[in-house]
Order: structure tokens, then C-alpha cells, then sequence
């Protein structure tokens, strides 16, 4: 029996916050920024952003939202 699939699903691979390049554990709060709008979430909560393919994510600590421009 080998110790690594080679057929490994997305879930497994190591998702790394946007900003600090660290990883993100399945059950920490995560921002995932999408259309421009951040969402509280885990990756727990929604599997989907296991791919990498999902947009930004970041620690919850790590996202630091826009600065609005003032006229």
C-alpha cells in the first residue's frame, strides 16, 4: 500500500492564505473575497474553496478591507 494517493482529491491539498502565504486550516473563519465582496466563511463551511481556483482567501486576520477614497 503506498502512503500517498496519487489520485488525491482538492480537499487534501494545502490551501494558503492570499496575504501571509501561511496555510488555512479546514476550520478557521476565513475571508474569501468574491466579486469584490468579502464573505466570513471556513472551508469547512463551503468545500469549494479546498480547489484553489475559488478567489482570495485570506485568514480572518490577514484581510485588511479597501481604504474608501474620499473625494
Amino acid at each position: 500500500m503506498a502512503l500517498t494517493d496519487p489520485e488525491a482529491t482538492p480537499a487534501r491539498e494545502r490551501v494558503r492564505c492570499t496575504h501571509c502565504g501561511e496555510v488555512i486550516g479546514v476550520y478557521e473563519p476565513v475571508i474569501h473575497v468574491v466579486g469584490g465582496r468579502p464573505e466570513k466563511t471556513s472551508r469547512a463551511a463551503e468545500p469549494s474553496l479546498s480547489t484553489g481556483s475559488a478567489g482570495p482567501i485570506y485568514h480572518l486576520l490577514c484581510y485588511e478591507p479597501p481604504r474608501r477614497r474620499h473625494p
